[in-house]
């Protein structure tokens, strides 16, 4: 249970900054 946890976690702030480099190259267009 605990190892599902971190990577649940893991994958959340995986997706988090993939999201957040997609955001930031449309800002700078």
């Amino acid at each position: 249970m605990e190892r599902k946890k971190w990577i649940l976690f893991f994958l959340l702030l995986g997706a988090s900054f993939v999201w957040g480099i997609i955001y930031w190259l449309f800002i700078a267009k």
